[in-house]
């Protein structure tokens, strides 16, 4: 169900990132910069001991960039406010990865690039409590990826619940869409904030499955 599996997120900073149900990505052990690049993505390397070699292309290139001093996991508004390594995704920093152990704690999430999969780059993400409206950023929304994980992603809607909606990205924090309207996300099994009953699991995501409550509470 497209209105739950989350795809998209734009990175606050140069270039534009997003999120892919892609999961697939060329492991290299070490880093050395490519012959004829300037730097590494990932695994982050080839720059000044306060740059970032940031993403510029969806074919994986990169250029040295300032670098911040916001820690993994930090919250962002642009990629020159994280630490070195680290990208601004969804207003949080995360480092550059291209498999899965990289992320402690996290998911090595794939990135896309002006709507292009890039090619052995991802980047790290970190669970978030999608009933919290305030569990990331201001300006972004826990969601459910495709990936069965949750992470934070820039420019909700607004809608409330009830709205029209064709995707998650048309509804407010906490609200999903179920292919035509908003509506609120719960736990299965438990009760929404109206009295009613939680649906059964739609969807499960970091081991918690999760249904939908009615459009009137």
């Amino acid at each position: 169900m497209r209105a739950l599996l989350m795809m998209v997120a734009v990175v606050l900073g140069a270039g534009c990132f997003q999120l892919t149900g892609v999961s697939d990505y060329k492991v290299e052990e070490g880093c050395t910069v490519p012959a004829g690049a300037k730097c590494r993505v990932a695994p982050n390397c080839g720059c000044a001991a306060n740059e970032t070699c940031e993403l510029v292309a969806a074919d994986g290139r990169g250029e040295c960039k300032p670098a911040g001093s916001v820690a993994s996991g930090g919250f962002c508004k642009q990629n020159t406010e994280c630490a070195v390594g680290l990208a601004c995704l969804g207003g949080q920093c995360g480092a550059y990865c291209v498999k899965e152990p990289e992320c402690s704690g996290g998911s090595c999430a794939p990135l896309e690039f002006g709507g292009t999969p890039v090619a052995g780059v991802g980047i790290c993400t970190f669970p978030c409590d999608p009933l919290n409206a305030s569990a990331c950023a201001a300006g972004n929304a826990c969601r459910i990826t495709t990936t069965n994980s949750t992470a934070c992603f820039a420019n909700p809607g607004t809608g409330a619940p009830g709205a029209a909606c064709t995707t998650d990205d048309n509804c407010a924090p906490t609200l999903f869409c179920n292919g035509t309207q908003c509506v609120a996300i719960c736990v299965a099994g438990t009760t929404c904030g109206g009295g009613s009953a939680c649906s059964d699991t739609v969807v499960t995501a970091n081991g918690v499955g999760y249904g939908l409550c009615p459009v009137d509470g």
